[in-house]
């Protein structure tokens, strides 16, 4: 449980919301970063991910579902796509159309791995 004087980036990630789900979307607006990465270890990450929300917040836009994909294009990059609800200036924006179905991993209890 948190503190009230604490802060909370997220909301709690509830599973039962993409678990075992076909989701359709028809133009989905997403803007786009890049993450380098080592052996497909991302190395800046939040700076990535401070750089899309900086655009985000400037422009007045929202987040849906605190939505964000990830594409790893070799060992050495990664794309992530950040779902927003309009287009976000000076950002690259882009959208995704088509059927997708997502399923959801525990970690270790679900990846057959022990720690």
């Amino acid at each position: 449980m948190k503190a009230s004087n604490e802060f909370e980036c997220c909301p709690s990630f509830a599973p039962e919301q993409w678990d075992d789900k076909m989701l359709l979307w028809e133009n989905k607006k997403f803007i786009k970063g890049r993450v380098c990465t080592f052996f497909y270890v991302p190395l800046n990450f939040g700076a990535a991910m401070r750089r899309l929300d900086k655009k985000l917040t400037a422009s007045g836009a929202g987040m849906v579902d605190y939505l964000y994909l990830a594409h790893h294009t070799s060992k050495w990059n990664m794309d992530v796509y950040l779902a927003v609800d309009r287009e976000v200036p000076g950002a690259e924006n882009l959208t995704l159309s088509g059927k997708f179905y997502s399923k959801v991993y525990e970690g270790h209890r679900e990846m057959g791995q022990g720690l």
